[in-house]
């Protein structure tokens, strides 16, 4: 116990094993393969990420003759009103054909029609453009055939282990710090470079049940990325956007599934919202107006909403039915026949998530270019780390961009000496809530930090509830220092809430900054009710500022 471990250097080191992570890892040992590679998982890679159980489709693949990566930028810009780097969804699109073509030659399977074509379906996202965007049908164990081909190309992992701290020196990245939950024993690893891939932050905002861990997105994801990148000095973006899903009520399972395959949303008196709006004020202008559409008919006493599948073909509902009982949540299946629904005969009632942020299914997280770097030399990001909006397809191609990147830039043998004394001081972080005889227990101060969210930080937005969230976190901050851990597992979860924390700070900041309301529910200011394109079409740029805090730039909207 309170041992450090001082591993060889490696190349290039990815935090995170799951859909980026993996094709990171890939990428760059096809770029360089006598390269050292490294994924360090908190879980196991074999079944950690959002895609532990696999997935039922791939968003935003440009397939040649159907779609074309314009109208994927147009798309993806419209869906995030702007505030999106273009050159980064051209990016994803240009290369996500080659990844499909890539994923199926490992053996993941892409079901085609009787004509042989792929079997594809129009984006949600898109329909306000009338771009051709397309998602396509997608099967098999795809976690199992990732973590095949990741051990095929003898690409090292240290599993169990999650990484508290990214190692900088002299203005690059020097290696990384992280806790061996087995062993009980820090490691401290010199890398000449690192992909950070560790997810979203699914458990930012705390969800109706109030069960901690029953989130839409996978519970192991606490925005460690995000925490991990800021404390290393690297920008991030839109963390002022905070995300709701469209979620399976009391399940928190994937809600959007049945409107992708045609289901209609309906209120408590079986009428449909979308095509006629509660209100003549209200047109779905926009992929987010979705939201609002759900959120109203709750605040105007039209709820629950469902998704009603009665419509569909035997064919659709056996779609639908594999789609959630058996790659999104297999436990959906208990869940529906405990509570006598039946898909294609009764409606599904739905509702948003808790507050969520992600890069991917989102537009918030780290800044990155088309190259997937970030400001810090030798750091780069993927996946729902990379503030991207192009979803799985993005978490594959900008993983693999990362890792081919990562291992080009490492190929140059550049090795930086990392600060042991930093390591020491990151060890006695990490170990000293495992020393305090008494104390918070991590649970405890999440579920403070996470109500804190939902209450203040959460739309609608206003100065003065903004400026009480930031208050109320600052006095939540004074309560890291009484967090105590019973056990290896504990001080993990310890880490955890101090990177939620990170990242509500980031949140609360740039909600302040952005004097605008934009993105419909996700950040609207009732003291700037209007969307104000003249002077806030631009990203607000939160970095870790000299006292701590986090300090607010802003940046044009551009490429690169």
């Amino acid at each position: 116990m309170e041992k450090m471990q001082q591993l060889e250097p490696v190349d290039v080191a990815i935090v995170g094993g799951g859909a980026a992570g993996c094709l990171a890892a890939i990428a760059a040992k096809e770029a360089c393969p006598d390269g050292k590679v490294v994924i360090l998982e908190k879980a196991s890679v074999r079944r950690g990420g959002s895609i532990a159980c696999g997935m039922d489709a791939i968003n935003v693949v440009v397939i040649p003759g159907i779609s074309n990566v314009e109208d994927l930028i147009r798309a993806q810009m419209s869906a995030a009103q702007g505030i999106l780097d273009p050159s980064v969804v051209r990016a994803v699109g240009e290369e996500s054909f080659a990844v499909l073509k890539d994923l199926e030659s490992w053996g993941v399977e892409f079901p085609r029609n009787e004509k042989g074509q792929y079997r594809t379906f129009k984006q949600w996202s898109a329909r306000d453009t009338g771009a051709a965007v397309t998602s396509i049908a997608m099967a098999g164990d795809l976690k199992a055939i990732l973590d095949g081909e990741v051990e095929r190309r003898g690409v090292r992992r240290i599993e169990h282990a999650p990484v508290t701290s990214v190692f900088t020196a002299k203005g690059r990245v020097a290696g990384l710090g992280a806790l061996d939950i087995r062993k009980g024993e820090f490691l401290s690893i010199p890398a000449c470079t690192v992909v950070l891939a560790a997810g979203s932050g699914a458990r930012f905002g705390l969800p109706e049940t109030g069960v901690l861990h029953a989130v839409f997105d996978c519970p192991a994801c606490a925005g460690d990325s995000y925490s991990l990148g800021y404390r290393a000095g690297a920008h991030l973006v839109n963390m002022e956007c905070v995300k709701h899903k469209i979620t399976v009520r009391f399940f928190n399972g994937p809600g959007l599934a049945p409107l992708s395959l045609g289901g209609r949303l309906i209120n408590a008196f079986g009428r449909p919202f979308l095509d006629e709006p509660s209100k003549e004020s209200f047109e779905l202008n926009n992929f987010m107006d979705l939201f609002s559409a759900i959120l109203r008919e709750y605040q105007e006493g039209r709820g629950p909403v469902y998704a009603d599948t009665r419509h569909f073909s035997p064919e659709m509902v056996g779609e639908l039915e594999r789609c959630f009982f058996t790659t999104e949540r297999p436990t959906f299946k208990k869940f529906f026949e405990a509570r006598k629904v039946k898909i294609g005969r009764d409606p599904i009632e739905i509702n948003l998530s808790e507050p969520v942020l992600c890069g991917g299914h989102g537009i918030n997280g780290l800044k990155v270019n088309c190259r997937a770097e970030t400001n810090v030399l030798g750091l780069y990001a993927a996946g729902d780390a990379a503030a991207n909006g192009t979803s799985l397809m993005g978490a594959f191609v900008l993983g693999r961009i990362a890792g081919r990147e990562a291992a080009k830039f490492a190929g140059k043998g550049e090795y930086p000496t990392p600060d042991w004394n930093e390591a020491e001081a990151e060890m006695d972080r990490v170990f000293a809530p495992l020393r305090r005889s008494e104390g918070i227990p991590p649970a405890l101060l999440e579920r403070k930090i996470r109500q804190t969210v939902n209450q203040y930080l959460d739309s609608p937005k206003s100065e003065p509830k903004l400026n009480t969230g930031q208050e109320r976190l600052a006095l939540l901050r004074g309560e890291v220092a009484l967090l105590r851990a019973a056990d290896l597992h504990g001080a993990m979860k310890a880490a955890e809430v101090q990177a939620i924390l990170d990242c509500a700070e980031m949140v609360v900041a740039a909600s302040l900054e952005r004097k605008e309301s934009r993105w419909g529910i996700y950040h609207h200011r009732v003291d700037y009710p209007q969307r104000n394109d003249e002077d806030w079409r631009k990203f607000v740029v939160v970095h870790r500022g000299a006292s701590g805090q986090p300090a607010l730039t802003t940046q044009p909207i551009g490429g690169g």
